[in-house]
């Protein structure tokens, strides 16, 4: 995919693994690997006797199925043929990306455009698919605005959509971490697991405990640009699955002529953005929607975003730049998640 709109590994994962003590924790299943430009990492138990294996075969097939449907790094993959169709008559996609836009189009709305998924051409002049800064002129600009926008790309019916225009990119990397760790814990709930930790470039998904009881506990990272510390720690002890998801600007990042440039674009004004919000962490059911509204809130900041968490009641914890990190959280999110020492 292509580079995301978050930081890869802004959560850190603290669980029964990484503490001492705990080799005794034999009933632990761990899997792991490398998948869409980072690695993953599965941890789960379950009282029944289960096929690891196979597990792990399904896994690897599942991850290699989303990269050829959503994969903005494949010239073959689904929605790649779909960028690459100049035509304005509906475009068969599948019902898989039909749903995903469907969902980028709702949190676009919902965030007065700021987070739009059709802003790949704005990327690309940035140079941040290259990892290397190009300011665009006030020309280039102008001429991309009118190919950005989230009504440039139709809903036709299930499995199809529509352009505007012809040279409209739909880009679903903001969304697609999320995603796949949403699929990645639904194979492990058709063979029964209830108890899993599911992660993929630091975004993830838990449900249940570990062995002992004990909840899953997840830090939310500190937002440096040094080496990584624990901000806080979140506990998990839940028949239900939560996901959390962390979007930043502090990993991925441009300087020039004593100026940084976040990856993060605003769509309204097709620039990075420049408030001091640094990372946004998001606890959704539904690990995709957690994923859109991580980036969409990073990109409208903690000023006009924290008000739009409230309005749709989500979970979220800003951190935000200054004389010191400051940490601002909403209400369900305090309403509904429990700190615990690091």
């Amino acid at each position: 995919m292509t580079i995301r709109n978050s930081a890869c590994f802004a959560a850190l994962i603290i669980h029964c693994l990484f503490a001492v003590g705990c080799s005794r924790q034999m009933s632990l299943e761990t899997l792991s690997g490398f998948a869409q430009g980072t690695s993953y990492h599965i941890t789960y138990w379950s009282e029944s006797s289960l096929d690891g294996e196979q597990i792990a075969t399904d896994i690897k097939n599942e991850l290699k199925r989303i990269d050829k449907s959503i994969s903005n790094y494949s010239d073959s993959s689904t929605i790649s043929t779909f960028n690459s169709n100049s035509s304005l008559e509906p475009i068969e996609v599948n019902e898989e990306i039909s749903t995903l836009f469907s969902i980028t189009r709702d949190v676009s709305k919902k965030s007065f455009g700021c987070y739009d998924p059709t802003v790949l051409p704005v990327f690309k002049a940035w140079g941040f698919l290259d990892n290397s800064l190009s300011i665009p002129s006030k020309a280039e600009l102008a001429s991309l605005r009118q190919r950005v926008g989230i009504n440039n790309i139709r809903q036709h019916s299930a499995g199809y959509l529509k352009k505007v225009l012809p040279d409209s990119h739909l880009d679903l990397s903001s969304i697609g971490q999320g995603y796949s760790v949403k699929r990645l814990a639904s194979i492990l709930e058709t063979y029964g697991v209830d108890n899993y930790l599911v992660e993929i470039g630091g975004e993830m998904q838990v449900r249940g405990h570990k062995p002992d009881g004990v909840a899953w506990r997840i830090a939310i990272e500190k937002p440096h640009k040094g080496g990584r510390e624990v901000m806080e720690v979140l506990k998990f002890s839940d028949d239900r699955a939560s996901a959390v998801m962390t979007s930043g600007t502090y990993r991925h990042f441009y300087e020039s002529h004593e100026k940084s440039y976040s990856h993060v674009i605003d769509a309204r004004t097709l620039k990075p953005v420049e408030h001091a919000t640094l990372s946004v962490t998001v606890i959704h059911n539904d690990a995709a929607l957690a994923d859109a509204w991580s980036t969409a809130l990073l990109c409208l900041g903690s000023e006009s975003g924290m008000s739009v968490a409230e309005k749709y009641g989500l979970s979220a914890v800003f951190i935000d730049d200054g004389t010191q990190l400051l940490i601002k959280r909403s209400s369900a999110f305090i309403a509904n998640y429990e700190k615990s020492e690091a």
